[in-house]
């Protein structure tokens, strides 16, 4: 009876059990639907069916009756997803692989034009008993996603289509195809997936290597551009546009062309080993093209900017920003001197002015409006999104080390739509979960700073290979715990993000020591405090290191721990700087900190006043209303007094 019949221990189970009572015919035509997905049109379900109309219908009536599907508007749905899922996990690998050929096959059958119909037949495919048959719709999956401009889908794409080929060897054209196919994911693994772009080189690089004399390439493109230098200035460009051209890949490619496309591909390596923290290899891959390529190379130049790509994140900025100047006026010249450039040195031209741009950023500084001209109206003329995204993302950066929102709300919203546009690639996203959250944090938005620090520990799970977002993630988890008063996850955090931000060579590593001051004191532990904030001004000083965004949080940590004339001092200073740099908000803080510290009734009110003015400005409402809340009881102690005198 019902009183001693066990329960099933899972929904699963009891979908297993009904399964098992259902008759043959319900069951079979159960496990063909189950790989189409969910939701199934009633052509697609004929299809797969092949049975005759009237017995179809009365087998899916039993269906609908055990309530493994229903009928909504002409559509049959599985119930719910936890029926889908068993019915698809507890059909027989074999049988499975056999029903997904069949949803390909009929998929194939479809009128072309659908969206995301070539898609749906490779994915089918690539799981069913002839996964060869999945190459051809999978790659014009990809390049269709490329036209699209959606790169991470185009990588995913791409990615099986490759392993397919590998898998591959008697698929007609299988060598050219293949080649074409790991330098489409070099490109656009670069935004995408860094990891992707990386391994797909280095796979690319090795099988050149193996087949191709690379070095009588290099001797060959050394002959032709000597003769180009020799030459009349007439002949000179007749010379050079030839010699630096556009080259497909495949498998039939010269030396010398396989020298010139692998130093393109070069670029795109070491921008993507120094996106990961990868900076031994970069350095190897950058002294190898150095030994290959004389010092005026665009493509050493191009290869050059992966160090601005570093610095954003050790902060090692001595000489970096002049030498990124050189490096982006030598592709300049070289644009100039060909007239339009191939396509990977003109992307290495954008994106060498957004480098050095965003450089300047992250430095608090302002950007360099000629240069950001210049890369836009390179992304422009070559309809490149992406270098137009990321000299967004140098605007966005700006106006996150500066806390103006007038800036940062806008551009962020631009660029939050152009990473929709571009499929949500993932270096992208990153680069907003690095470098945003001490806009949240200088302006003690707390719910949004929770927000932006929860998104990066996502990333940080999805890209366990970025060592960058890894440490910085862990640093901004402990600038949360001291701005939330969370003082025993701030005593855990905070010494597991300075280890981090250390072993990883971190400029952030000032801003852990800035938030641990500010912790300390919050504690009383005034030594400590002290101690934190001058090992951050330190730092911020630092010929290697200096930059002004860093000197003014720590001039500022340090001002309420050392004697009255001194922390006057560091603030006056952090005022010059913050002005210099246009940084709105850090003026109102240095304001409202001095405002706090000592003065007559008149100089603290209008100290109160700039800052409430500055607050203003940069959008910071919390501030602001907390620069009004202590200026009203002034201005009327002060009216008081006047009343009274």
């Amino acid at each position: 009876g019902l009183g001693t019949r066990r329960l099933p221990d899972s929904i699963q189970e009891a979908v297993l059990v009904r399964l098992a009572s259902a008759p043959p015919e319900q069951v079979a035509l159960l496990r063909k639907l189950a790989p189409a997905g969910r939701m199934l049109d009633l052509p697609l379900v004929r299809s797969l069916a092949g049975l005759p109309e009237a017995e179809l219908f009365a087998v899916l009536d039993g269906i609908v009756e055990r309530q493994f599907l229903q009928d909504v508007e002409g559509r049959y749905v599985f119930t719910h997803d936890t029926v889908h899922q068993t019915v698809y996990d507890s059909t027989p690998e074999m049988d499975r692989r056999g029903h997904h050929g069949l949803v390909a096959r009929a998929l194939q059958a479809q009128p072309a034009g659908r969206a995301g119909l070539v898609r749906a037949v490779g994915w089918h495919y690539a799981r069913s008993d002839a996964p060869a048959e999945a190459i051809q719709p999978l790659l014009e999956a990809g390049k269709a996603a490329i036209e699209a401009e959606a790169l991470l889908e185009a990588t995913l794409l791409l990615k099986e289509a490759a392993g397919l080929l590998e898998s591959a060897p008697d698929f007609p054209g299988r060598m050219e195809q293949l080649l074409r196919t790991w330098v489409s994911l070099v490109e656009v693994g670069y935004s995408s997936d860094p990891p992707t772009s990386v391994a797909y080189g280095e796979r690319l690089f090795a099988y050149w290597e193996s087949t191709v004399d690379v070095e009588a390439g290099r001797r060959e493109a050394a002959q032709r551009l000597a003769s180009a230098r020799t030459a009349t200035p007439a002949e000179h460009e007749e010379l050079l546009c030839p010699l630096f051209r556009e080259v497909a890949a495949g498998a039939r490619m010269t030396p010398v062309d396989v020298f010139w496309k692998r130093s393109e591909l070069q670029i795109l390596q070491g921008m993507s080993l120094a996106i990961l923290g990868r900076t031994r290899e970069m350095e190897t891959l950058l002294s190898s093209a150095a030994a290959e390529h004389p010092e005026d190379s665009p493509y050493l130049a191009g290869l050059s900017i992966a160090r601005a790509t570093l610095s954003a994140y050790t902060g090692r900025w001595s000489g970096g920003v002049s030498e990124q100047r050189k490096q982006v006026q030598r592709l300049s010249d070289f644009r100039d001197a060909v007239g339009r450039p191939p396509r990977r040195l003109a992307w290495a031209l954008g994106m060498g002015g957004y480098l050095l741009n965003v450089n300047l950023a992250l430095r608090g500084e302002p950007l360099d409006e000629d240069v950001l001209r210049g890369g836009l109206a390179v992304a422009d003329a070559h309809g490149f999104t992406d270098v137009r995204a990321y000299h967004l993302f140098a605007q966005v950066a700006r106006a996150a080390f500066t806390g103006d929102g007038a800036a940062f709300a806008p551009a962020l919203a631009q660029k939050a739509e152009l990473i929709r546009r571009l499929g949500s690639p993932r270096l992208m996203e990153r680069n907003l979960a690095l470098f945003t959250p001490p806009y949240y944090l200088e302006r003690g938005e707390h719910e949004l700073v929770a927000a932006v620090v929860a998104r990066g520990e996502a990333l940080a799970r999805v890209l366990p290979q970025d060592r960058w977002l890894q440490a910085h993630v862990q640093v901004y988890q402990a600038c949360r715990d001291v701005l939330f008063e969370d003082a025993a996850a701030a005593r855990e955090s905070l010494p597991r993000a300075l280890e981090a931000a250390r072993k990883g060579g971190l400029r952030m590593e000032t801003l852990v020591h800035v938030y641990q001051s500010r912790f300390e004191r919050d504690q009383g532990r005034r030594p400590a405090a002290l101690a934190a904030a001058q090992t951050a001004l330190e730092r911020a000083l630092d010929p290697v290191l200096a930059n002004p965004w860093d000197e003014i949080l720590a001039r500022r940590a340090l001002a309420p721990l050392v004697p009255q004339a001194e922390g006057d001092a560091h603030l006056r200073h952090a005022l010059i700087l913050a002005e210099a740099t246009g940084n709105v908000l850090q003026m109102g803080l240095v304001y409202l900190q001095h405002a706090e510290r000592h003065g007559t009734h008149e100089e603290v009110m209008l100290e109160l006043e700039i800052a409430e003015r500055a607050f203003g400005n940069a959008k910071a409402t919390h501030l602001q209303s907390l620069a009004s809340s202590l200026r009203g009881p002034l201005s009327r102690q002060l009216e008081e007094l006047k009343r009274s005198a």
